[in-house]
């Protein structure tokens, strides 16, 4: 899982225009498109892992080292 205040910290780097859907396939989360006619997984795109694992498991993809550690 992932804290609202984890997610929102993580959001503040991305802009307020990005496309956001869910996706749950070989990994459960929030994908994150700067525009959503591109392709998902490009390199500038954005991932949050929020499957439903209790535990604080937020592994991400896309953000500043230090957005990835806070």
């Amino acid at each position: 899982m992932i804290t609202v205040g984890r997610l929102k910290a993580l959001l503040a780097h991305v802009p307020d225009t990005a496309s956001v859907y869910a996706y749950e396939g070989e990994d459960t989360g929030i994908v994150i498109l700067e525009n959503p006619m591109d392709p998902p997984h490009k390199d500038w795109g954005w991932w949050i892992r929020a499957s439903e694992v209790p535990e604080d498991e937020t592994y991400t993809e896309g953000f500043p080292d230090e957005a990835e550690r806070a």
